[in-house]
């Protein structure tokens, strides 16, 4: 909710923006009609200011409308279907009103009891709107159909560390889900675990949808995970992003980005499936644990402190992966 509020104020102050250069162009317009009209005796700002009135009016709706249509797609699809409502019945309302009071005459309603009336009404309708809708993510509407039920099962999914953040098909074809980091962790350590416990929750989600729905048997999908700052943090493939291949039988999974486990114990918990990890780890001393990664074709490992400035300890350490993992393409503190 509070992306979105951050969203419409950027929202806001780029219309009112164009709205001013607009503005700014009418008066030049009008400044050019009374010269002219001033020379040449016609009257023409009269007709100038309604059609600016007229013009303007519409570019108003037609910005709250497109706006309308972008929050509800990408942001917060209940919240901006309530505005889309709160703006429609106010306009129906005010122009109903409008007619009463100049055509047909009638007693205008008293101001108070309108304020009362919309107060009521906004507030009714968000609470409708948002029991009805609010269980649904932002871009529901934004994307193919066949892609809501995967999305709303990772969207329901209990995280730690991340919050759904979209969907969208990706330049070669793959499905991109994005997760953003909402944590509150203060312990480094216990919430790089926690992050990764998120990583294999969505997999496994994904794996068991993909496994009952035969549409998505051989799709590629491509699950995301960025810091709160808009930087890619770690991405999960079910395929392989080098090639862009998946396993004949069951999926090749991949993650690549993993900024530094606790230690390798982690790597072979989480990922003891994976066909390629590429992960940094903040110590190897249980380097052995390794050899579990059975499926692994590929390993690139990132260590810091004293291997990154000790050769010969990296080139053991090397020498030691190679001989847990000999059918496993290995790269150490390579970039």
């Amino acid at each position: 909710m509070a992306d979105v509020s951050v969203q419409i104020v950027y929202l806001i102050i780029g219309r009112i923006i164009q709205l001013g250069v607009w503005l700014v162009l009418c008066l030049g317009i009008t400044a050019v009609a009374a010269v002219l009209q001033w020379i040449s005796k016609k009257k023409l700002i009269h007709w100038v200011i309604r059609i600016a009135v007229a013009a303007t009016a519409c570019i108003i709706i037609w910005m709250l409308v497109d706006d309308l249509i972008a929050i509800i797609k990408y942001g917060s699809m209940w919240f901006g279907i309530w505005l889309a409502l709160c703006f429609a019945v106010t306009a129906v309302t005010v122009v109903v009103q409008l007619i009463n009071k100049k055509l047909r005459k009638k007693k205008p309603i008293h101001w108070g009891i309108k304020l009362a009336g919309y107060a009521a009404f906004y507030a009714i309708s968000l609470f409708a709107i948002m029991k009805l809708l609010g269980s649904y993510p932002g871009n529901w509407i934004s994307i193919d159909k066949e892609y809501r039920e995967l999305m709303y099962e990772l969207y329901n999914q209990e995280l730690n560390c991340y919050g759904y953040e979209s969907i969208r098909e990706g330049s070669n074809g793959e499905i991109v889900i994005t997760f953003k980091e909402n944590s509150h962790i203060s312990d480094q350590n216990l919430e790089t675990t926690m992050m990764q416990r998120d990583y294999i929750a969505l997999k496994t989600a994904t794996e068991e949808f993909m496994e009952v729905n035969e549409n998505f048997q051989g799709k590629r999908i491509n699950i995301a995970f960025r810091l709160s700052s808009g930087r890619t943090l770690c991405n999960i493939y079910n395929f392989d992003p080098r090639t862009g291949e998946m396993g004949t039988d069951a999926p090749c999974w991949f993650a690549t980005g993993i900024i530094y486990a606790n230690n390798c114990t982690e790597l072979a918990e989480f990922y003891y499936d994976f066909f390629g990890i590429s992960a940094g780890v903040r110590t190897m001393d249980d380097m052995q644990e390794l050899a579990n990664l059975r499926n692994l074709t590929c390993l690139q490992l990132y260590v810091g402190g004293a291997v990154r400035e000790d050769k010969e300890l990296e080139k053991q350490y090397l020498e030691e992966l190679n001989t847990l993992l000999p059918d496993c393409e290995i790269h150490l503190n390579e970039y």
